[in-house]
Formats: structure tokens, C-alpha cells, sequence
């Protein structure tokens, strides 16, 4: 009966920490798109400034300066939204192409980008997320020919891919 009692437990702070982290990602998220729609909207503003300055044979000047900080200050504040998303989601977003990968992925599943590796990270992986993930699929389905579906092994270093991923997370060649 005891064992029981702990297992329950168990899964209830399970389920708590998870919805946690899902009302936080989910939080982020609406911020983030909240942000972007700003920013769309300063955009649309700044076309119809400049239209109406030379239409009316005006220069551009103090108006402009004014919706260029607030496109700085909108800007600021999505790319410290997405980095919070990030890690919230132990995520990392491509710079080049706007990807969203796994934190421990050296280079860009989709363009082949390298990541900015942190500090002392020469060190060997022994899997990568995404074979972890995949293993996980089948502990928790039991289903191996799904899992052997979405694997792609690197034909450089033999790591573990997704089968969709143009690059290598570990070395970056093109698979």
C-alpha cells in the first residue's frame, strides 16, 4: 500500500511540473506573438508616414526617428521573449533560418548553421536528443519500426537525426 501512495506522488508532481512548464511556454508564447503583431503594425505605420510625407512633397525627419526607436525597443523585446521561450522549451532558434531545435544541437537541423557552442563544450555526446527522444518513443509505445522510421543516421558520423533533417545536429554535413 505504501508503494502505491509514493507512485501516485509521484505522477501528481509529474503532471504538476509539466503543466507548469506548459502555462509558461504557453504565456511566452502570446507575448511573442503580441510582439510581432506590433511590430507588423509599426511597419504598416511607418509605410503610411512615408507615403503622406512625399505625397505632400515633405522630408523625412523627426517622425521617422521616433518610429525607428520604437521598432528598436519592439525588436528588443521579441528577441528576449524568444530567448525566454528557448529555454523554457530547452530549445535553441536558428539565426539564419528561424529553426527551432534541440539546446544540445550543434548545428541547424534545416540550413546547416552552426551554433554558438558554450563554454567548454568540446566534449563527446553520447547520443543526441533526438535519438534520446526517439528511444523514449519506443519505452514509452513500444514500437520500434516507428521509432527506426523517424531515424536517419549521419553517413559521416553515424549520429542519430531526425529522418526531415537536412544537416547533421552533431556535425553539420548535409545528410
Amino acid at each position: 500500500m505504501g508503494n502505491w501512495k509514493v507512485t501516485l506522488g509521484d505522477i501528481a508532481r509529474s503532471v504538476t511540473k509539466t503543466s507548469g512548464a506548459l502555462l509558461k511556454t504557453t504565456k511566452l508564447s502570446v507575448a511573442l506573438s503580441g510582439e510581432e503583431s506590433r511590430l507588423q503594425k509599426i511597419y504598416v505605420d511607418i509605410g503610411k508616414k512615408v507615403h503622406e510625407i512625399y505625397a505632400y512633397g515633405g522630408s523625412l525627419g523627426k517622425a521617422f526617428d521616433d518610429k525607428y526607436n520604437e521598432i528598436v525597443e519592439v525588436e528588443e523585446k521579441i528577441n528576449a521573449l524568444r530567448t525566454q521561450l528557448d529555454a523554457a522549451k530547452d530549445a535553441r532558434t536558428c539565426t539564419a533560418c528561424g529553426q527551432v531545435t534541440a539546446r544540445a544541437a550543434e548545428f541547424c537541423p534545416k540550413c546547416g548553421k552552426a551554433f554558438e557552442s558554450a563554454a567548454g563544450s568540446g566534449t563527446m555526446r553520447a547520443s543526441s536528443p533526438t535519438s534520446l527522444a526517439t528511444m523514449q518513443s519506443v519505452v514509452n509505445t513500444g514500437t520500434a519500426v516507428q521509432a527506426e522510421a523517424s531515424i536517419k543516421p549521419c553517413p559521416v558520423c553515424g549520429e542519430a537525426n531526425d529522418a526531415e533533417d537536412k544537416f547533421c545536429l552533431h556535425c553539420g554535413r548535409m545528410m
